[in-house]
């Protein structure tokens, strides 16, 4: 009974198995009648969706882009005849996966940026206020830097918004996809300087009473609740600020 069912389980696989190379064979022949007499031309190809902004070199180096093959005649005229030519360019807009590589997809950083107002987020707004260094952490803050704002009144101190994105101090603005980081001599940063925030948060800023304050955080440095410090509380803290 066991060696009856072996063979069964056996002739099953090769059953199996013939059937695949049946059908790999008729869709190898239907190919290969498709491209009958035409010649096939190297293209390169979107292998995973490139975002827009994603320079040319991250592209080849993190292998996005792919070496293909296709008919002559369907071959675009100004497909990429090599990845050179994309190197030191950022891509123009978001390309889809199989996607051709063509002339014009990446572009000299300068003409993916046409305003200012392109390296606004989506659903923000740009601010500029006037910081000296006493109040911007000496200075040393830095176009693409993140920082919490700190409002003093009377009353106290409190943290008003955390990882705020700095955009532009004076008319350096913070580097984008491509693009060299903007040279800001030490300890000037400070000045005009200007904020990505959503609107209301811009509303708030613009007519906060008081003195504001610039603290410098880390890139990955997390948001969390902060309690307002007065005069009532002052003395409340632990033996070390590190807790």
């Amino acid at each position: 009974m066991e060696n009856r069912r072996l063979i069964i389980i056996i002739a099953a696989v090769v059953i199996g198995l013939a059937a695949a190379g049946g059908a790999y064979s008729y869709l190898n022949s239907t190919q290969n009648r498709a491209n009958k007499g035409a010649k096939l031309v190297q293209v390169f190809v979107v292998k995973t969706d490139i975002p827009k902004g994603t320079t040319g070199d991250d592209a080849i180096s993190k292998g996005l882009i792919k070496s293909s093959q296709i008919s002559e005649k369907v071959r675009p005229l100004t497909a990429l005849v090599t990845l050179d030519s994309i190197r030191g360019k950022v891509a123009l807009t978001t390309l889809p996966v199989n996607q051709v590589v063509v002339d014009g997809q990446f572009v000299a950083p300068a003409a993916a940026q046409t305003t200012f107002a392109q390296r606004i987020p989506a659903d923000q707004v740009a601010v500029t206020l006037n910081f000296d260094q006493l109040h911007a952490v000496g200075g040393l803050v830095a176009p693409g830097d993140r920082v919490d704002i700190m409002l003093v009144t009377g009353a106290g101190a409190q943290i008003l918004y955390q990882n705020v994105n700095i955009l532009a101090i004076g008319t350096s603005p913070a580097p984008q996809a491509g693009e060299a980081p903007s040279v800001v001599a030490p300890g000037a940063g400070s000045g005009l300087i200007t904020f990505a925030v959503p609107a209301e948060a811009a509303e708030r800023l613009t007519i906060a009473g008081g003195t504001m304050y610039l603290l410098l955080v880390a890139p990955d440095n997390k948001a969390r609740p902060v309690g307002p410090a007065n005069q009532g509380n002052l003395l409340q803290v632990p033996l070390t600020p590190y807790g």
